[in-house]
């Protein structure tokens, strides 16, 4: 096949940054985001193979970008954590708590991440714990030990949404970098519930309770109280997510029956649109990035093995 530049008689050119004034279908690598562009010209949303995670994780966690991410905890090496550069991942120092089923601030960069609940062998946790770039460190606890919880928001500004205790959880509660205060109760209690967006506009997606394996509703946050919103085209639990209230993306997780899927939806703040799915199905791995540039990391097959896959995807 013919190179760009046998076609056009030149070559592509590396730029730190996307020129002023492009032309349109001038084309170009932009080496500081990893991406190529094509001014003037619509493509087709995507996703695209990654290097593996060094650990298979199973019902793990993370946050960042596509190009700075960062994946903790699993419950198949419950206090791995690991940075992603846009290229491959490297091994970072541990959870000081071990841990799976935990919930994120999904919004956080790489270097500000939060790391809250969860659960071990020994029973659920109520443990939090933040990253600064190098190290985790304790911080106050969760005012109740939760397992299978969700998250969204930043490291200094945080939701915990959902979970179990002895029973399914309705509360959330809110995170100012010190300390946890309730915030408003979840229409409907769940666990393996998703969430995305920052804490005055998040979006609480998906998720499972007994009788019901597995919810199609969405509510959203105002910071203080929880609307219903429109529901998900198909009810999953364990998914992943990642963008804000208005601009959000919704990817894999379990289906009914009980099979995991590769399914991508964008959400505008009203509808739900499909995207192209991603080429490995699974559910509980760790979502980053926006709704134009995501990343899809670890997570476990319909059997219950964890997986090192890594996903990116580029919106239209």
């Amino acid at each position: 096949m013919a190179g760009y530049n046998e076609i056009k008689g030149l070559r592509v050119k590396y730029l730190s940054a996307d020129p002023a004034g492009a032309e349109d279908g001038q084309v170009w690598y932009n080496s500081t985001t990893g991406n190529l562009r094509v001014d003037g010209m619509v493509l087709a949303a995507s996703w695209a193979s990654g290097n593996n995670t060094n650990t298979a994780l199973g019902t793990t966690a993370g946050n960042g970008s596509q190009t700075a991410g960062i994946i903790f905890s699993g419950a198949d090496n419950l206090n791995n954590t690991e940075l992603y550069d846009g290229s491959s991942w490297t091994a970072a120092p541990t959870l000081n708590t071990g841990r799976y089923g935990a919930g994120p601030a999904s919004n956080a960069p790489q270097t500000a991440a939060l790391c809250f609940g969860g659960v071990t062998p020994t029973g659920n946790k109520n443990e939090t714990e933040e990253w600064n770039g190098s190290s985790w460190s304790e911080q106050n606890n969760l005012p109740t030990a939760f397992r299978q919880l969700g998250g969204f928001g930043i490291q200094t500004a945080a939701a915990s949404i959902g979970g179990y205790t002895t029973a399914y959880v309705a509360e959330s509660y809110e995170y100012d970098g010190t300390n946890w205060t309730a915030g408003g109760n979840l229409n409907t209690a769940r666990e393996r519930v998703r969430g995305f967006g920052i804490l005055t506009a998040g979006v609480a997606a998906g998720g499972n309770d007994i009788p019901n394996p597995h919810y199609a509703n969405v509510e959203e946050y105002d910071g203080s109280s929880w609307t219903n919103a429109t529901a998900l085209p198909t009810a999953t639990k364990l998914a992943s997510t990642c963008g804000t209230q208005t601009d959000g993306l919704f990817f894999s997780g379990n289906t009914p029956p009980n099979s995991v899927t590769g399914a991508t939806f964008g959400y505008d703040g009203t509808n739900w649109t499909t995207q192209p799915s991603m080429a490995t199905a699974r559910q509980g791995g760790a979502g980053a990035g926006t709704s134009t540039s995501a990343l899809m990391a670890s997570g476990a097959n319909s059997g219950g093995s964890a997986v090192t896959t890594t996903e990116e995807f580029t919106g239209a």
